[in-house]
This record gives structure tokens, C-alpha cells and sequence, in this order.
């Protein structure tokens, strides 16, 4: 219960959580006093309700009215904030406090519907108990007086909350074999049931949870094998990743579904905490924190060659950034969802799917320049891998909110690589092929051959994207397929 019907009142809630202390219990004592006396159908000044709750009239009081039903919802909430950033000993109170617990009790109902009645005037706030904790508790009179304004009300929600000792022996049955047979989480089994048998969930999992706690025979417990440990959970990531099904792992294991989605999650999310250098590299543009910054970034490639570079190279950064992000987000000692996961794995394949465009334009250039570098000491296919790779590692290094363009960028990084690497007797010497400036054909069938030979020998050293960029220009064919 947080939300504010008035903001009036919101407002003045602030003012009076400024208070001190012993004011702010003060504060309490009289927002309860009040929301008793409220009538459903009356209207309320502001001017009345500040004096009644402050002793205080307003300097500049606004001319507002409220009816009794939607003022009492507001002060409910005011109250609980109020009394739990001042709360009263339960001791000191005149007559015994309740808690939540004790009124379920009491009334046949779940915590859940009393959550609900505090909404219709069944008035609680936050009290110290004597175990030093602060608790919702509820007066014994405010129980008495709500039950007497609401009494067939009251009686009618007792009732479907109460099972038979047949009706909670199948109820168990059931979710004993939801959990056993199917696989199925308590959470999932408790919403079966409820659809089923038109019970509220929240019966259903009160009544699982007793027969736990009374330690019942007929208690819906898996297995007991207790946390599954680190081989265990090995073994069961890498059956989901050759391809078994959740239901089967559930049962070759004897766990929930619930049990199996958090460990497949959880090694999930331990790889892409531990993602590759590339993608902890990235320049954040001014836009990429903006609310609507997919729509901002993922703009149609309009314009000439270089802009769309550029906006490839934006799509790029953006991408990553949102991966690591959301990558922020994951706490592996926690149920990590799912959604979640996915989303990082789709920015990052995107990510790669760009980075896959931005090496296929650059690779002209770097098979030119490789030429310039060929010789009998380092040839041509070697030196296109090389180039690759440098112009990969540069995607990632290059700072496209400069407005810079990429090409100048990759030839100063190829020539000095190729400084550093290639041996001075290499130069001036006739290389072993010679390809031509696109690098789609070579001087005779020979040097082809010989260029897509080397080539095929060379790739293995690559990543796997860049490798493909590299076999799908020159048509290879990879040697795995044979």
C-alpha cells in the first residue's frame, strides 16, 4: 500500500514525516483517531483534515473537498508511514496489538485478504513489538469494530478460505504430484491448483506450507537430495545445451522446473559475466542513456557510404552498452530471469552481426594492402589473415563520435601492424600470387588457387565471424564440412 489517491495529501505527508520523533508518533496517534471517524459518504475539507491530524490550521489552505471512501484509503497509507518511521511500543498500547498473523488466524483468512481489508477501514500500523522488531499490527478493538461494520462480509470470506479435512487431503495429493511427477515448482503447482479448483492461490500455498511445517506425511516434498552441487550443476547445463529438454532434465535429476530454469540460468549468466575483450570495449554516445534510445539509435543506414558507417559504428557501441548494462543487473546468487538473459544475448548477436558488415567493407582495403606487404618470406594469404584480425581489433578501438572516418583509420593501423611484423627483406621481392585490388580474382586460375589454398590454411587462426567474412569474400568452403 503505497500509492496516493490525492496528491494534496501525498504532499503533506512529506511535511510531516520532517517532524521529530515523539511529533511523528503524535502524527500517528491522531491520523488512526481520525480514519475511524471518517464517513464513506461525506466530504472532507483539506482545512479539516490538516487541523484534525496536526492540531494546526493552514496559513494557505487549497479549497479542496474529499469523500470519506477515498480520503480513508489515503490516510491508511499516511498512517502506515508515518507510525513506521515512529513506531509505538506495542507494549505501551492501552489494549493487546495483533498481528497480521494472529488476525489471520482469528478471522479464517489470508494475510493477503487483510493486506486487502486495511483498504476498507480495518486500521494497522507499524508497532515495536517486544522481540524488537517492527511489525503491522492491528488493535484488538480496530478488529472488533471492522468486523462488526462488515460482519457477513467478513463471514463469507472465512468460509472459502476454509477446506474440509477431505478437500485439504486432495488438495495435498495434487500438488504432491505437480511437484513430483511433473516437475513443477510450488509457485507453479500452487496456480494449477487454484485454476482448477477455483480456491485462491494463496490457500493453497498456506496449506502446502503448514503440512510443511507440521512435518505431515502427506506433504508435497521433492526428494530431499538437498542443493544440487557444482558437477551436478555441469552436467545439467551441458545436457541443456546438447539439446535435452527441461522436462527430461527434471526428471534424470529429480528436481523442479523451477530447480533446473535457475541452473541453466545461473551458468548462463556466469558466461556472460565473463563476456570477450570486444565487448567490454565501447564509446557511449550522448543518447545511448536516453528512455528512448533504441529508437534513436536504430535509425534507418540512409546517405552516403561514410554516414552509414557511422551509423553502423553508433549501432555498434549502443549495442554492447546495452549488453553490459543489463549486465549489471545479474546477480548469479539470485534467480536470474530469463528475459533478461535472452536480451543481452540478442544485443551481443547483433552486436556481432554489424562488426561482421563493418570487417566485410574494410576487406579490400586490407587485401590491398596486404599486396603492398607480400613476399617470399610472408605471403599474401598470411598477411589477409593478419589484416583482419588488426582491422578487428581497430573496429573496436575506433572512436566513431569523433565523426572521423573509419577507412584512413584502418590503413594507419595495417601499415603500422605490418611495420611491426613483416620482415624489411619481404619488401621489394616478388610475391608467390598476386590478386587483384578487390581481391575477387587474381592474375591466372593458378593464383587463385594457390591464394584460396594459403587462405584455407591460414584461417584457422581467426575468430569464427571474421573467419566466415574472410570465406564468404573469396567463396571458401569450410574444410570442417568435409
Amino acid at each position: 500500500m503505497t500509492e496516493f489517491t490525492h496528491t494534496r495529501l501525498q504532499e503533506m505527508e512529506k511535511q510531516l514525516l520532517l517532524s521529530p520523533a515523539d511529533v511523528r508518533a503524535r502524527h500517528a496517534d491522531r491520523l488512526e483517531e481520525l480514519v475511524l471517524a471518517l464517513e464513506p459518504g461525506r466530504e472532507y475539507a483539506y482545512e479539516f483534515i490538516y487541523f484534525r491530524v496536526t492540531g494546526f490550521r493552514p496559513t494557505t489552505a487549497p479549497v479542496e473537498a474529499y469523500r470519506g471512501s477515498a480520503l480513508a484509503a489515503d490516510i491508511v497509507v499516511m498512517l502506515e508511514h508515518v507510525s513506521e518511521s515512529a513506531p509505538t511500543p506495542a507494549a505501551d498500547c492501552p489494549e493487546p496489538v495483533l498481528t497480521l498473523a494472529e488476525v489471520s488466524g482469528r478471522l479464517n483468512v489470508t494475510v493477503r485478504t487483510l493486506h486487502r481489508w486495511r483498504r476498507r477501514g480495518l486500521v494497522s500500523r507499524k508497532y515495536l513489538f517486544p522481540d524488537r522488531r517492527v511489525r503491522t499490527g492491528i488493535r484488538n478493538s480496530a478488529v472488533e469494530r471492522f468486523v462488526e461494520a462488515h460482519g457477513e462480509f467478513v463471514r463469507q470470506s472465512g468460509s472459502f478460505a476454509r477446506l474440509s479435512p477431505g478437500e485439504r487431503n486432495d488438495l495435498l495429493a495434487h500438488a504432491r504430484r505437480l511437484m513430483r511427477e511433473e516437475g513443477l515448482s510450488l509457485t507453479a503447482a500452487t496456480q494449477r491448483i487454484a485454476r482448477e479448483t477455483g480456491r485462491a492461490a494463496e490457500t493453497v500455498r498456506r496449506t502446502v506450507h503448514e503440512a510443511h511445517r507440521l512435518g505431515e506425511a502427506q506433504a508435497p516434498l521433492h526428494s530431499g537430495r538437498g542443493r544440487l552441487k557444482p558437477e551436478e550443476k555441469r552436467r545439467v547445463f551441458e545436457a541443456y545445451r546438447a539439446g535435452h529438454s527441461v522436462g527430461a532434465l527434471c526428471r534424470r535429476f529429480e528436481r523442479s522446473r523451477a530447480s533446473i530454469y535457475r541452473v541453466i540460468n545461473e551458468a548462463r549468466a556466469r558466461e556472460l559475466l565473463d563476456p570477450a575483450p570486444a565487448h567490454r570495449q565501447f564509446f557511449v554516445g550522448p543518447e545511448f542513456a536516453d528512455p528512448d534510445a533504441d529508437a534513436r539509435v536504430f535509425i534507418g543506414e540512409i546517405g552516403p557510404g561514410d554516414e552509414v558507417e557511422l551509423t553502423r559504428f553508433r549501432k555498434y557501441n549502443y549495442l554492447k552498452y546495452k549488453a553490459d548494462r543489463l549486465r549489471q543487473r545479474i546477480n548469479v546468487r539470485r534467480y536470474v530471469p530469463t528475459a533478461v538473459l535472452d536480451e543481452i544475448k540478442a544485443a551481443l548477436e547483433a552486436a556481432r552481426a554489424i562488426k561482421r558488415k563493418l570487417l566485410a567493407a574494410r576487406l579490400p582495403q586490407i587485401i590491398e594492402t596486404a599486396r603492398q606487404h607480400a613476399g617470399p618470406l610472408v605471403g599474401l594469404p598470411e598477411l589477409i589473415v593478419e589484416g583482419a584480425v588488426h582491422v578487428s581489433e581497430a573496429i573496436d578501438a575506433f572512436d566513431y563520435r569523433r565523426k572521423s572516418r573509419f577507412a584512413p583509420y584502418a590503413a594507419w593501423t595495417l601499415r603500422r601492424r605490418f611495420a611491426r611484423t613483416v620482415p624489411t627483406e619481404n619488401y621489394g621481392a616478388e610475391p608467390p600470387a598476386a590478386a587483384s585490388k578487390d581481391g575477387s580474382q587474381t592474375g591466372d586460375m593458378t593464383a587463385m588457387l594457390t591464394l584460396r589454398e594459403g587462405l584455407n590454411g591460414a584461417l584457422e587462426g581467426l575468430p569464427k565471424d571474421e573467419r566466415q567474412v574472410v570465406r564468404d569474400h573469396f567463396a571458401l568452403r569450410d574444410n570442417r564440412e568435409h
